[in-house]
């Protein structure tokens, strides 16, 4: 029986494998494309500091925003399994 929990526990682990691939690509292409932006403010003759503190918040905007979207859509909904899931999944502490 613990063989074949335990082999049911590694089947329903792969079952993510797809999803984070997709979220891994997606994160990917937002850094290169911020990536690419400071590169060309640096080549202009940007000030750094000024274009890494754009890099990084552009890249944390556009990580969240669609989280954020459907984080508010699912409170509107009364959705608190979902928000405390993602309490859990982000390692956040629960809001009072």
């Amino acid at each position: 029986n613990e063989g074949i929990a335990a082999y049911l526990h590694r089947q329903r682990a792969l079952d993510v494998v797809g999803t984070l691939k997709q979220f891994r690509s997606k994160s990917e292409k937002v850094r290169d494309s911020e990536l690419e932006k400071a590169f060309k403010s640096l080549e202009k003759g940007c000030d750094p500091k000024k274009v890494m503190e754009q890099l990084a918040r552009n890249i944390t905007n556009k990580l969240i925003h669609s989280p954020s979207i459907q984080m508010k859509k699912a409170s509107a909904e009364g959705r608190k399994d979902l928000i405390a899931w993602t309490q859990q999944l982000f390692d956040l502490e629960k809001s009072h």
